[in-house]
């Protein structure tokens, strides 16, 4: 008797886990995937992660739950919008996680860092306009280009790559900074034509390898 009465209750969670996977398939993309983003937040279940079609969103499901959980074997699913190593280092380094002070912070590397950005308020560089429609071009260089790669993934706007001008690729055949911009744009959106807009062949950003990322990224 206790036997059976296990097997309904396993029956009926069960069954509840499949009809709440199953309501947030049949919703449009965008939609479907704050569901599962929701769901895997409210339950700390990063396999709910894994149904989230859009890169980006899927790295957020990650990175909160590796860092919520304690858990760096997560971050091994964060790897196109924030790197590895730095979600290892937040959880390294967070007192929720038992640390008994935060880590002195290393200095942004301004080649990699794309989502320290200061307020658009705080700083004028020099080359920067001031634009009120365009918090980015009160930026200067390489952290206006970061803007801008973040506004464009963000957006989902291809346009938004253009304005990275990449000052210290000017002498360059290849501008890596617009199209570092264009790949992980590109990636996010599992576009493959995006990547057609990757110029040239010097690695790690090519229109071949961002095609080969979205094939084994992409579901």
């Amino acid at each position: 008797m206790q036997h059976m009465f296990l097997l309904i209750v396993l029956f009926v969670l069960t069954g509840c886990q499949s009809i709440l996977d199953k309501g947030c398939d049949t919703l449009p993309t965008q939609e479907r995937d704050q569901c599962y983003y929701n769901q895997a937040i409210e339950q700390s279940d990063a396999e709910l992660c894994r149904g989230i079609l859009t890169i980006a969103q899927r790295e957020e499901c990650f990175m909160y739950l590796a860092k919520e959980t304690c858990n760096v074997v997560l971050c091994d699913h964060v790897k196109v919008l924030y790197k590895t190593s730095e979600c290892q280092q937040q959880i390294v380094n967070s007192t929720h996680c038992g640390a008994d002070e935060p880590a002195p912070k290393e200095e942004p590397n301004m080649m990699d860092e794309e989502n320290n950005l200061p307020p658009a308020d705080d700083i004028i560089l020099p080359g920067a306009s001031n634009n009120s429609d365009d918090p980015c071009s009160v930026l200067g260089g390489d952290q206006r280009d970061f803007c801008y790669q973040k506004a464009a993934i963000d957006a989902g706007d291809a346009s938004l790559c253009e304005k990275v001008v990449g000052e210290r690729y000017v002498e360059s055949d290849v501008n890596m900074a617009k199209n570092k911009c264009y790949f992980i744009l590109a990636i996010s959106q599992c576009s493959p034509s995006i990547c057609d807009k990757v110029k040239g062949e010097q690695s790690p950003f090519t229109a071949i390898s961002c095609k080969q990322r979205i094939s084994q990224e992409c579901p």
